[in-house]
This record gives structure tokens, sequence and C-alpha cells, in this order.
């Protein structure tokens, strides 16, 4: 063949040694994927773990977002219990004065009935003392 000679099992070995190199091959490129899988694992993981960094960060901010509001609307709840305190103690003083306002006029009231007393009694000497006297002028008038 083309001026050489090729023994029978040199024939051979060619198709056999491209079935080794293919072999060959074969195994580089699982050692490769091996290699690769080996060298990416550590990149997955920080990536899935930042991922997760990632999630726990925001779960934070969203944590830190509901507590503002909780606070302000704390801060809210106790400026109005703030003002129903004042309004309360307001309601209490008015409630006091309005109860010693009822105790004076009860007081007045007692004391104009006593006057009215007074007067009904004072007018009713006096009714008598004009009769007693207009009693006087006529018996004066009639020993004239």
């Amino acid at each position: 063949v083309g001026g050489r000679v090729v023994d029978p099992p040199a024939r051979e070995a060619v198709p056999a040694q491209a079935e080794v190199l293919a072999a060959c091959e074969g195994a580089d490129e699982t050692q490769r994927a091996a290699v690769r899988a080996r060298q990416d694992a550590p990149v997955e993981i920080a990536r899935e773990e930042l991922a997760a960094t990632d999630a726990s960060r925001a779960e934070l901010a969203e944590l830190r977002l509901q507590l503002e509001r909780r606070d302000a609307a704390d801060e809210r709840l106790r400026k109005r219990v703030k003002e129903l305190a004042t309004a309360v103690e307001g309601a209490v003083e008015d409630a006091q004065e309005h109860a010693a306002l009822r105790n004076a006029y009860a007081m007045l009231e007692a004391e104009k009935q006593q006057v009215e007393g007074y007067l009904a009694a004072a007018t009713a000497a006096g009714d008598r003392a004009r009769a007693f006297g207009q009693a006087r002028q006529e018996e004066a008038a009639a020993r004239k």
C-alpha cells in the first residue's frame, strides 16, 4: 500500500489506538467536568449563601420598616392617651367645680328659704305691730 508494507497487526492497532485516544479524551472530559464541578461548587455555595444573605437583608429591612411603623403608631397612641388623660382631668375638674357649684347653690337655696322664713316672720310681726298700733290708735281715738 503506497510503497509501504503494513503488517496486519499494525493495521488493527490503528483502530485500537483511536479507541484508546477516544477513551482518554472521554476520561479527560470526565476529569475536566469533575474539576469544574469541584471548582464551581464553592462558587455555587457562595452564590447560594449570597442569595440567602440578600434575602436575610431584605427580611431584616422589612422588619426594621415594620418596627419603625410600630414605633410611630406607639407614639401616636401615647399622644392620644396623653390628650385623653388631659381631657379626663379637665372633665374631673369640671365635675368637681359643678359639684361645688351645686353645693353652693343648695346652700344659697337653704339660706334663701331661711331668709324667706325670716321675712315671713318679720312681715307677720309687722302686720301684728300695725294691727296693734291701729288698735291703740282706735282706742286712743275712742277715748277722746
